[in-house]
């Protein structure tokens, strides 16, 4: 399943996976919930479709893939 996430402010479309974004966000995620706000405008208003792709649709599809996940120490200063 193809997921769309398409921002009405900036006109941004990205395409994912179903089975990508069950890894990162988890299965209890819902669908018409969007996965993130818009990477470009930081809009939360985005529309989110599905579509299961024909075969010949997916030699010119792009879709955005996980590479690999960050973990991020965050530190602050403490009086000893």
């Amino acid at each position: 399943m193809l997921i769309t996430v398409r921002c009405p402010m900036c006109r941004r479309t990205v395409n994912f996976w179903a089975a990508d974004l069950i890894k990162v966000l988890g299965p209890d995620h819902e669908l018409q919930n969007p996965p993130f706000p818009c990477s470009r405008c930081k809009n939360n208003e985005v529309d989110v479709r599905w579509t299961i792709p024909a075969a010949s649709d997916l030699e010119r599809l792009t879709v955005r893939r996980p590479v690999r996940q960050i973990v991020k120490w965050i530190w602050r200063d403490e009086k000893a």
